[in-house]
């Protein structure tokens, strides 16, 4: 994954990271506004006993 963009979104920075995944400081391109991007690990969504996969 090219975590300098995501899609229409640029990756800013790494805000922290956890079990589950990560978090990141976007910016959204066209509108010029900054967002939190979650970004769960693998494992998470392979794991049965998890309630979104």
């Amino acid at each position: 994954m090219d975590l300098e963009k995501m899609g229409r979104y640029a990756i800013v920075k790494e805000l922290g990271r956890g079990a589950m995944g990560r978090v990141y400081l976007g910016l959204h391109e066209t509108l010029q506004r900054r967002v939190a991007i979650k970004v769960v690990a693998n494992s998470q969504m392979l794991n049965e006993a998890c309630p979104l996969a």
